[in-house]
C-alpha cells in the first residue's frame, strides 16, 4: 500500500517569479515535542537519514510525498526508533 502526505503551500517567497521548491525529507531520530520547534532545535538534523529530495514547480500550491513502507511499517508497530519526517527546504531564499 502507498501512503501519501500531502502537504499545502499557502506562500513561497519570494512572491514574484520564485524559484522552483526544493525540499529534502529526513527521518527524525530523536524526540521533539511541537512546542519545542524553534529555530536551531533537532541541532543534529544534519545526521538524520535523507529519504528523500524532491523539486516541486513554484506555481504548484499542493505537494504530495510518499512515506517510505520501511518507516510507515515502523510507526504502525510502534516502533521508537522513528520521530516522524522532517521537510526542510533547500533552496536558497526560499521559505
Amino acid at each position: 500500500m502507498v501512503v501519501h502526505l500531502n502537504l499545502n503551500a499557502d506562500r513561497i517567497w519570494p512572491e514574484t517569479n520564485p524559484p522552483d521548491l526544493q525540499v529534502r525529507i529526513r527521518e527524525i531520530r530523536e524526540y521533539w515535542t511541537e512546542d519545542s520547534l524553534l529555530a536551531g532545535y533537532l541541532s543534529g538534523r544534519e545526521t538524520y537519514p535523507v529519504v528523500d529530495s524532491l523539486l516541486f514547480p513554484a506555481s504548484e500550491t499542493l505537494f504530495s510525498i510518499v512515506i517510505p513502507e520501511s518507516i510507515r511499517t515502523r510507526w504502525l508497530i510502534g516502533d521508537t526508533t522513528t520521530f516522524g519526517l522532517l521537510v526542510e527546504p533547500r533552496s536558497s531564499g526560499t521559505l
